[in-house]
């Protein structure tokens, strides 16, 4: 066991004998293959967090911790089975057993609902046999679970017909829902029992020709009075500009996520006009051009290869204040052309250029020039990026980092 752990355990134990409450323990990244036994003494624990280790059994003892609130044993690739005790059930309020060979949830007494279950996230696309998790999504009662508001399944790389009975409607205070699978067929009006949603995404991996209809039920969505954020994370062929200029006529008042649309990137064909262009993007970013791409060149290009440039030389070769701000300004304004990615990596990065020069001025009166351009910037984006909501931790890394960076800086 790495000294850093048992330095952690050894901090817990301090405090537990000096009279101290141990609530938390977290365990992130420590090489474990088994839970400490030094933990066990831990009563009135309400959050542990297994996060990314080598476990691949959990101890019978983990069933007294009946105050238990939070717990996450995700990124334990061998982890095959979770049991917990009615008690347990009855308290918890998050549950991540994402990238664990869990497929199913085992209560040793007693009741069996989960009332006070807020947040589940499943799934692993890296299971060889993930049609067993397929199947627990599809067999496991959800009406186990009738207060749950966050339902995230990770991907699970493989397609799922939506006839599939995976009954996540019964979930009915969903605010929160993300499919893991690769969505094959018109969506279900299923999707339309969930009136309280506001975040909704799922995985694609279907022919990037632009038509959505046979795969999306407009409707369904415009049907959803609080629906604030869609999110398409890719599967198979790339989702192109065409898709996403489909949907943002569609949905104008959504905000749409599409992560892995890297730049645009996946846009451009070498026969065009942008051939050399395209060549030394690909070069900034260290990859070779050759691969199949979408041959989608929207009217915006030089935007996005002034752009695409800046980013990758930006940390290397400061750029001024005026071109960051022109930067920010150019892309707002094309922002329903752009890749969703495009426009939060140019937003994140002059927001953190603006913020990183005025933390640089030891002298607070002279930083009040920048810290109106920051403020400014802020205004711009508050309208535009996803309200605060139960779920902003859940989104995609790069709309997070956004959002974080907008709301950290309006405060």
């Amino acid at each position: 066991m790495p000294e850093a752990t048992l330095q952690k355990i050894k901090t817990y134990e301090t405090a537990h004998q000096a009279g101290g409450t141990i609530l938390t323990v977290d365990f992130t990244g420590c090489y474990l293959k088994e839970v400490p036994a030094e933990i066990r003494p831990y009563a009135q624990l309400e959050s542990l967090i297994l996060w990314n280790n080598q476990i691949d059994t959990l101890p019978d003892w983990l069933q007294h911790f009946i105050q238990l609130k939070h717990l996450n044993v995700s990124c334990n690739s061998a982890l095959g089975s979770l049991s917990l005790s009615a008690k347990q059930t009855a308290q918890l309020e998050t549950l991540n057993i994402s990238e664990t060979l869990i497929t199913d949830l085992v209560i040793t007494d007693g009741n069996t609902q989960m009332l006070k279950l807020l947040e589940f996230r499943f799934g692993n696309k890296y299971f060889e046999e993930n049609d067993a998790i397929g199947r627990f999504a599809a067999n496991f009662n959800w009406q186990r679970m009738p207060n749950l508001l966050h339902l995230h399944m990770d991907d699970i790389g493989w397609w799922w017909p939506w006839e599939t009975d995976f009954a996540f409607y019964q979930c009915s205070q969903l605010t929160y829902l993300q499919l893991g699978y690769i969505v094959d067929g018109e969506m279900g009006n299923n999707l339309a029992k969930l009136q309280k949603l506001e975040f909704f995404g799922f995985i694609t991996g279907f022919q990037s020709d632009g038509d959505y209809e046979g795969l999306i039920n407009f409707n369904t969505l415009k049907s959803l009075p609080n629906l604030q954020v869609f999110n398409m994370e890719q599967n198979g062929k790339m989702v192109n500009m065409v898709n996403i200029r489909t949907l943002r006529a569609a949905l104008p008042h959504i905000y749409i996520c599409a992560p892995n649309l890297y730049n645009n990137l996946n846009l451009m064909s070498l026969d065009t006009p942008h051939a050399t262009e395209m060549a030394k993007i690909y070069a900034s970013v260290g990859l070779t051009p050759g691969d199949p791409i979408e041959a989608d060149v929207p009217e915006d290009m030089p935007i996005q290869l002034k752009y695409k440039d800046w980013l990758s030389s930006y940390g290397a070769h400061k750029p001024s204040l005026e071109s960051v701000h022109n930067a920010f300004d150019e892309t707002l304004a094309s922002r329903l052309t752009i890749s969703p990615h495009l426009f939060e990596e140019v937003m994140t990065a002059s927001l953190k250029y603006v913020r990183d020069s005025i933390y640089a001025i030891e002298n607070r009166p002279l930083r009040q020039p920048l810290v109106v351009v920051l403020s400014a910037m802020v205004e711009k984006l508050l309208p535009i990026i996803p309200k605060p909501a139960s779920w902003t931790h859940l989104l995609p890394y790069g709309t997070y980092q956004l959002w974080e960076l907008v709301y950290a800086s309006s405060i």
